[in-house]
Formats: C-alpha cells, sequence, structure tokens
C-alpha cells in the first residue's frame, strides 16, 4: 500500500477506452479488512474512488510521494496480453450489473 502512498503519480489502463490515464493519488482511506481504497484524480479533471492493489495489473506507479521516479515509469505502458484482457472481460460490471466503483471502472 505503501507504493500508492498519497502524493504519488499512477497510470490506470482502461479496457473501454484502450488508453493509459494518468492522475495523482490525492487521497486513502483503509476500511474493513484491511482494503484501501484511494482517490486519483486524473490528468483530464476526472477523479475517481478505487482499489489500486486489485486492479495493479492495469495500474503503473510513474513517480512517488516524494517525487523520485518509481521503476515501473520505465515499463511501456501497453494494453496487457490477450489473456489479461479475458479475464477483465469476464469481470466487467456493465455485464453483470455491478457497482463500478466497486470495480474500479472508469466514470466519463
Amino acid at each position: 500500500a505503501a507504493d500508492f502512498a498519497v502524493g504519488c503519480r499512477v497510470a490506470v489502463f482502461w479496457r473501454k477506452e484502450q488508453e493509459w490515464f494518468f492522475g495523482a493519488v490525492t487521497d486513502a482511506v483503509t476500511g474493513e479488512g484491511g482494503l484501501v481504497m484511494s482517490k486519483v484524480a486524473y490528468d483530464d479533471g476526472d477523479v475517481e474512488v478505487l482499489d489500486l492493489l486489485a486492479a495493479s495489473a492495469k495500474v503503473r506507479l510513474i513517480a512517488r510521494a516524494d517525487g523520485s521516479p518509481a521503476s515501473d515509469a520505465d515499463e511501456p505502458l501497453d494494453a496487457g496480453s490477450a489473456e489479461e484482457r479475458e479475464d477483465e472481460e469476464e469481470e466487467d460490471p456493465e455485464a453483470t450489473g455491478g457497482n463500478p466503483l466497486e470495480t474500479g471502472s472508469r466514470l466519463r
């Protein structure tokens, strides 16, 4: 959880848009069972609350809260493997009628 501390920069991949969105973690709340929900303020003005650790295959740490670059910052940003994309399709909250905030779906 320390990797995604308040003040760090992240890149989050959203399958529907097939692109990465950059933003900063502006708040984090630890709930029941140690679940950490992080508020991400995206560079495009959107704000979202999501579990960055559960979405780790789709989240890259770009810079730590102190501004130092993270090791993920040097890795290429891609859409993930075909297997990862298939797993995401199975978990699509719109297909199951789930709450989009609980699964970290990007709201536009």
